[in-house]
């Protein structure tokens, strides 16, 4: 092949090349919002888990209620100030 072929074909060449990689960019582009917007709905569910996890009642507060750990610390409460405290966080978890 003379020159003046091995550079027709050399443009061509480039120019497929170009739209494969402008394709490609696209590609990229779109895959790359799609991925954005769904860490985003991600993070939504997850700060919503975290705000009604946050509202339920741990064991650990639970346990807190019920006993103490150590002698130390202050006696029990009154049998109606754990029951007042449980019902508080039981219509906090129903209404959210």
């Amino acid at each position: 092949m003379d020159k003046h072929g091995s550079s027709e074909l050399h443009s061509e060449e480039l120019e497929r090349l170009g739209r494969q990689l402008l394709h490609e960019v696209d590609v990229y582009t779109i895959t790359r919002k799609t991925r954005r917007d769904e860490e985003l709905i991600e993070h939504k569910k997850w700060s919503s888990d975290r705000e009604r996890i946050r509202a339920t009642i741990t064991k650990e507060e639970v346990a807190s209620m019920v006993t103490r750990s150590s002698p130390s610390e202050p006696a029990l409460p009154s049998n109606s100030s754990c029951q007042r405290r449980l019902t508080t966080k039981m219509q906090q978890v129903k209404s959210s």
